[in-house]
């Protein structure tokens, strides 16, 4: 159950860095409109994650306080887009 405890929250911390290098990655690109693609996949795969509960209680505090940051409003915008703004972060829909 350890192990596969580990694993679980593995999986998850690599779901929040996938998607948070993904979108530093959009924001230093030139052209807005590859930009918005780039953040726009970023928020999907955040989405995929919101839908599981973010995983496990670490990684949805690690999402949440993302999404909460002013810094990241442009990713938290996409996502509320993306998800119709119906489900609140760190909730299950």
């Amino acid at each position: 159950m350890e192990k596969n405890d580990a694993m679980k929250e593995l999986y998850w911390e690599c779901n929040y860095n996938l998607a948070y290098c993904i979108y530093q990655e959009a924001k230093i690109l030139k052209n807005p409109e590859s930009q918005k693609k780039g953040i726009e996949r970023a928020a999907g795969i955040i989405l995929e994650a919101r839908r599981s509960r973010f995983g496990t209680p670490t990684q949805a505090a690690r999402f949440n306080e993302l999404l909460n940051t002013p810094k990241y409003a442009d990713l938290k915008a996409a996502l509320d887009r993306l998800d119709g703004g119906s489900v609140p972060s760190g909730k299950s829909p």
